[in-house]
């Protein structure tokens, strides 16, 4: 059975938040510029395992447990995606959506023949996550592609490229005395999306399935690139959790070198704000003369890194984000 736009009005968060996800998913091993590795060789062992998790300290507001220095975990950033309007004839579509914290997100372009074809303009666009805050600024293109049907549009997919780079700050986001919140500016960021492409399962019961060309990150204060290439998986897209499944993808991280990450299964809860609040399930990292190692994520905030030798597997590195849950 054809799925209907009518059947399918399931809240896709967006590729700018989705792009952030998956860096933070990837361990965000960061660096400076200057020792930066796009190609070569890597080896998972625990002096390395502990790289990665002193960087996803660095860039974020988490607090290590165990074999990691610092006190600082990744970046999330919201958006939300809605379902195109059933009208058949050329319409103009304009919609504005409204940070938490200020700003706006607006959505221009038009609806044509079954197509929206859009441009997302973040305007200081800010929310919470959990105890930090983010805002954006810049713009990005998604068309969401389909025919007429007699009950509205039937989709066939989904495409997001970032126009330009889209700049996000991180704040603190917490209470400095009672009624009144703080807001201490943390770090500013660079992020670029390319080729990113959604199709709808064609099967009522069937998962989407999505893939990603690259997913750039760059820290502005520090030079230091995050960089996702070649993800492929599959997922359930409801207003408030995605179940992913089939994860595969490449991460590259100055400090470590590139590796692959993959996972059968990962869920991801959403809030009002389709931002994600928490993620639940296991990331095997291979580098390229064969070390491995398990990252186990909790929907508490705890991250525990694994360094594994055939069937053994060692507790390398605790993080504890439970500052990012909410």
């Amino acid at each position: 059975m054809k799925k209907r736009s009518v059947l399918k009005k399931t809240i896709y968060a967006s590729g700018i938040t989705s792009g952030i996800g998956l860096l933070m998913l990837a361990g965000c091993g960061g660096g400076s510029s200057s020792d930066t590795t796009e190609t070569g060789t890597s080896t998972l062992d625990a002096v390395s395992i502990e790289k990665l998790a002193s960087r996803v300290v660095e860039e974020g507001d988490c607090v290590a447990v165990s074999g990691a220095s610092s006190a600082r975990i990744s970046d999330k950033l919201a958006s939300t995606d809605e379902v195109s309007t059933p009208p058949l004839l050329a319409l103009a579509i304009e919609n504005v959506i409204n940070g938490l914290l200020g700003g706006t997100l607006t959505k221009t372009g038009e609806h044509l023949d079954g197509t929206d074809t859009l441009t997302y303009t973040y305007s200081d666009f800010a929310n919470p996550v959990g105890e930090l805050a983010f805002s954006a600024n810049g713009t990005a293109s998604v068309i969401d592609y389909g025919v007429p049907g007699d009950f509205g549009p039937i989709m066939s997919n989904k495409t997001i490229d970032t126009t330009d780079e889209i700049t996000i700050t991180k704040e603190s986001n917490t209470e400095s005395r009672p009624g009144l919140l703080s807001r201490i500016l943390l770090g500013t960021y660079k992020l670029k999306i390319a080729g990113l492409d959604r199709t709808y399962a064609q099967e009522f019961a069937d998962p989407d399935s999505y893939v990603i060309d690259d997913v750039t990150l760059v820290n502005a204060d520090t030079s230091s690139e995050y960089k996702i290439s070649n993800l492929k998986g599959k997922g359930y897209f409801n207003p408030s959790q995605a179940a992913l499944m089939d994860i595969e993808y490449t991460y590259n991280s100055p400090d470590v070198g590139p590796f692959t990450v993959k996972s059968d299964s990962l869920t991801v809860s959403l809030d009002t704000m389709k931002i994600p609040s928490s993620a639940e399930g296991t990331l095997i990292m291979t580098a390229t003369d064969g070390t491995q190692a398990e990252v186990v994520l909790e929907n508490t905030g705890t991250v525990k890194i694994f360094s594994v030798d055939g069937t053994t597997k060692t507790l390398t590195s605790e993080v504890d984000c439970s500052g990012l849950v909410h």
